[in-house]
């Protein structure tokens, strides 16, 4: 078999089903982890600061998985231990009881869970960029597996205590590891390192105020990601059954807004998509913290295609070409890694603080003050780039 064979072969539905089946497992973490968490005892600084804990995983186990996958024989190989080691640290959290154990088992199932996504993305494009396929196409269906993983755990979460997530994770974890199998084998790409060069670019004016934007928006959706589930619990009265169609409510128009995006950024730019989806941010959080009622906090989760969609598609875009092409993947690393990773876990961090000392709106107002100052600076000083790439640099 020639080095380009598992290129001939058409398995865009064998991606689409990975995507699919691994995205069900964020179904799990990110709604029911924090609401685990508080059920062990801890506090809401407590939560707050063992989920930035979490967040900051992000900076220190993908470039380690990333280095094992680009130096293996076959990307799947890495990806499917990785897969089989969250399930099983996952279910360690069953075993404890202690704010230590919950910390020590939070940095090690951080590790690994952290990069299972951009492995999986790494595969994929691995095989989607030489086989001429659209990657955007094939990463609805991971938020596909999202929405689904939601509302099928609404089941156990009505009749059952917390701790019906493990078995449901790992249910999950072996179904992606089972459609992983159906993948073609593709090798790395040889050992690689983050081009720290590319940091270079944050001399850039546009570039500079594109991350500090973008990192404040994004610490500032972080009392959603970290608090929301506790806040329509105790503020809102959200039965355990219920509260996972909110979150799947707000994915469906992710997914509207991923097929959109392009377009949008084609016609008008990305700093008015990204403007637009830092608006958004504001508005949801505001409204979280200023009519705090089921069905307006229900409907407002459509704003998720502007909070998340919109902000991911616009910087994404901008940073690609933003980048000299020989930075290119460094940069978007570098990238997500402080304005996610960091901004992610600083936002948990402050939000856990003012959440203990006051009260979830209060979080949540603030919260959204810091995103409409984060949207107000980004509208005066930020600036699109053209999506036709200039040669390179030399």
């Amino acid at each position: 078999m020639s080095a380009t064979d598992h290129f001939d072969r058409d398995c865009t539905w064998g991606f689409r089903r990975y995507q699919f089946l691994s995205f069900m497992m964020l179904g799990v973490v990110n709604p029911l982890l924090p609401l685990f968490l508080k059920s062990r005892g801890l506090n809401k600084a407590q939560v707050g600061k063992t989920w930035a804990l979490f967040s900051v995983m992000a900076l220190v186990g993908p470039p380690v998985w990333g280095m094992i996958s680009d130096a293996s024989r076959d990307r799947r190989r890495p990806l499917l231990a990785c897969v089989a080691l969250a399930a099983v640290a996952f279910s360690g959290y069953y075993f404890c009881r202690s704010l230590l154990t919950l910390v020590l088992m939070t940095v090690v199932f951080g590790m690994i869970f952290k990069a299972v996504i951009p492995l999986g993305i790494g595969l994929t494009f691995a095989w989607a960029e030489p086989a001429r396929k659209d990657y955007s196409r094939l990463r609805l269906f991971g938020t596909a597996g999202y929405v689904v993983s939601l509302v099928l755990m609404s089941i156990p979460r009505r009749f059952f205590e917390i701790e019906a997530i493990f078995p449901c994770f790992v249910l999950f974890a072996a179904a992606a590891a089972v459609g992983l199998h159906s993948l073609p084998k593709i090798p790395g790409a040889g050992h690689r390192k983050i081009d720290w060069h590319a940091l270079k670019l944050l001399g850039r004016p546009a570039f500079a105020v594109t991350v500090v934007c973008t990192f404040v928006a994004q610490a500032s959706m972080a009392a959603h990601y970290t608090f929301f589930s506790q806040y329509a619990k105790a503020d809102l009265q959200v039965g355990d059954g219920t509260l996972m169609f909110f979150w799947a409510f707000g994915s469906v128009f992710e997914v509207v807004m991923l097929t959109q995006a392009g377009r949008l950024i084609r016609r008008f730019g990305t700093k008015p998509v990204l403007a637009v989806g830092m608006a958004g941010i504001a508005l949801r959080l505001g409204i979280y913290a200023a009519l705090p009622f089921k069905p307006v906090v229900f409907l407002v989760q459509g704003l998720h295609a502007f909070t998340f969609g919109a902000v991911h598609a616009s910087t994404v875009t901008f940073v690609n070409y933003a980048a000299p092409t020989k930075w290119r993947s460094s940069a978007q690393t570098i990238f997500e890694g402080v304005t996610i990773g960091l901004g992610m876990s600083f936002g948990a961090l402050v939000g856990g603080q003012i959440a203990q000392a006051w009260s979830y709106p209060v979080l949540f107002g603030c919260a959204s003050a810091a995103a409409a100052l984060a949207m107000v600076v980004y509208a005066i000083f930020g600036r699109s780039v053209s999506l036709i790439r200039d040669a390179d640099p030399h």
